[in-house]
């Protein structure tokens, strides 16, 4: 799984193509030469380009529009996949680790839709005023979107459309900006700077006003982001050699000239080819059954996929990354296709443990929708008042559970039988109960037990010694072959007595590293050695991941 740290920077190309290559025809045509404006627009592009970071896109775009001026003063014709292997070739000798970078291979994607795909469609579809736009938009949408759901786990369904909007006004934004800012410079002549520079930042705010109200128009549309989760690099290679075989069949096709038996077989070629890959993409995607335990640091986060399309939370939050929602649990969320939770269980109140959640809650366009909150009926309430307050404010429905509850998920969905079917998750509520004696907040964290084939785990919260022993008292079945660890690996948790009860093969321990509290401890450690357990802890591991491979448990880990 990707770091969450591997983003794309700000993508400014295009600019450069604007800014660069109207400047270098405007001084030709001032100078009639094209040496000297060859020579400014290059200078102005590549202090431009400096100026906005040199992102990998930019840098492609400077080097790009070099080659296309230096090609007009030797008076050759430019050639973009010409120009395109240059800018490659001198940003890989630069820095080879920079072909690894999302925002150059997206960078250079586009520029083969326009430079490969482009032409292809036009052969196919025609070329005129309106339709050329769209079908540049089309190619490139068809050469990023792969390498955009590889990066990001989703696609903009009505991308096409908003760039066919956005696009035309982008060289009036920039040059209005330019030249408000170039206005606002100069010194003042009865005002006339000041105000010939507010009456060119007009069009910039009204321009920017519109694309943000389109921008959030757009995003209440139904489905306008599709999750579609992480895909392999054999699946993006796949769509790839597909989509130029097809196209290349298509224009085959379209040939006036050739016989009509070479069209039935081009037909069913692309046919052929088409299905072939919506074949092999619906066979390769991971619909596995998966335990994914976060790594939210000093907190709790743990994500149950289903494989079946039921997507279950179990506690979402940090007490050491404030932005743990953000920047930890929405993009696993994402890579795991589980952008609508039907489930969030919450052990109890801690901000370790609801952080995350309340994030999801209170912001809008996450793209993470969650059906249900999921407390216990016999926690402490009052604590989680905000909690329940966010989840009324976004519409999500709040259940209760209480010792003995239990509920079971099937490729319909979940629902209160309780059946045998070993090809169905089965999840316990073992934990609280009216009447525990109990009045701490993390001795009344909510215990849930998951039954699925012939494995079980347990899910703990910020159960310690007195909880643990009240459930040994009441003889709950607490069997499990993993175990998520209680309060991070405190030393009041995982008693023996409790050890011998569940008899784990593996222990998870969720615990930001150094924290103040000395999670794990390691008295809690060498209880869990000296029952032979397998301890995995998100300090050394990450995320850890548990599915089950050929009727076994297989533990993954992601850093």
């Amino acid at each position: 799984m990707p770091s969450i740290k591997d983003r794309v920077k700000p993508q400014t190309g295009v600019h450069i193509a604007i800014i660069g290559m109207t400047l270098f025809k405007l001084l030709r045509r001032i100078s009639g030469s094209n040496v000297m404006p060859g020579i400014v627009s290059v200078c102005v592009i590549v202090l431009y380009g400096m100026m906005t970071g040199l992102a990998s896109s930019t840098c492609r775009a400077v080097i790009m529009m070099t080659v296309v001026v230096a090609a007009k003063i030797k008076g050759r014709s430019p050639d973009m996949m010409t120009s395109a292997g240059i800018a490659c070739v001198i940003q890989a000798v630069a820095d080879p680790y920079i072909v690894m970078d999302a925002g150059f291979q997206l960078s250079f994607a586009a520029v083969l839709g326009i430079a490969v795909a482009d032409p292809m469609l036009e052969k196919i579809v025609g070329h005129g005023g309106r339709l050329s736009a769209l079908r540049i938009n089309v190619s490139v949408t068809l050469t990023t979107t792969p390498l955009v759901v590889y990066y990001f786990y989703q696609f903009p369904l009505y991308s096409v459309v908003l760039n066919m909007v956005v696009v035309p006004f982008v060289s009036v934004l920039i040059f209005c900006s330019m030249a408000a800012i170039f206005f606002g410079m100069m010194p003042g002549v009865w005002g006339f700077a000041s105000v010939t520079a507010q009456f060119l930042a007009m069009p910039v705010r009204y321009i920017l006003a519109a694309y943000r109200a389109l921008c959030e128009l757009m995003c209440k549309l139904p489905e306008y982001s599709v999750n579609v989760g992480h895909v392999s690099v054999e699946m993006v290679a796949v769509y790839y050699v597909t989509l130029v075989v097809v196209l290349w069949l298509l224009c085959r096709i379209r040939q006036k000239n050739i016989e009509r038996p070479t069209v039935r077989r081009a037909a069913v070629l692309a046919v052929f080819f088409a299905v072939v890959c919506v074949t092999y993409e619906y066979m390769a995607y991971d619909r596995n059954f998966r335990v994914v335990y976060m790594d939210v640091g000093q907190g709790d986060g743990i994500l149950i996929r289903s494989g079946k399309g039921v997507n279950i939370l179990i506690d979402g939050g940090s007490s050491d990354n404030s932005q743990v929602g953000e920047y930890v649990i929405v993009p696993v969320l994402r890579y795991y296709g589980a952008a609508h939770i039907d489930y969030a269980f919450v052990t109890h109140a801690d901000s370790d443990h609801i952080s995350g959640l309340k994030y999801i809650l209170q912001t809008e366009n996450t793209g993470i929708i969650i059906e249900n909150i999921v407390l216990p009926l016999y926690g402490m309430q009052d604590d989680f008042e905000e909690l329940k307050e966010a989840a009324g404010n976004a519409g999500v429905n709040i259940l209760y559970m209480k010792k003995g509850d239990a509920m079971e998920v099937s490729a319909g969905g979940v629902d209160e039988l309780f059946g045998r079917d070993m090809a169905k998750i089965s999840l316990s509520f073992l934990y609280p109960g009216p009447e525990t004696g109990i009045n701490d907040i993390n001795e009344l964290s909510a215990v849930i037990r998951l039954d699925y084939q012939s494995h079980r785990m347990l899910f703990t919260g910020d159960l310690g010694e007195a909880g643990e022993r009240y459930l040994l008292d009441e003889h709950a079945d607490v069997r499990a072959d993993v175990l998520k660890v209680g309060h991070h690996g405190s030393r009041y948790s995982s008693c023996v007595d409790f050890l011998d009860a569940v008899s784990p093969e593996f222990a998870v321990i969720s615990a930001g590293a150094d924290n103040r509290y000395g999670h794990p401890h390691a008295e809690t450690l060498d209880r869990l050695e000296a029952h032979g357990v397998g301890v995995k802890s998100t300090i050394e591991c990450g995320a850890v991941s548990v599915k089950i491979d050929r009727g076994g448990l297989k533990l993954e880990q992601y850093r």
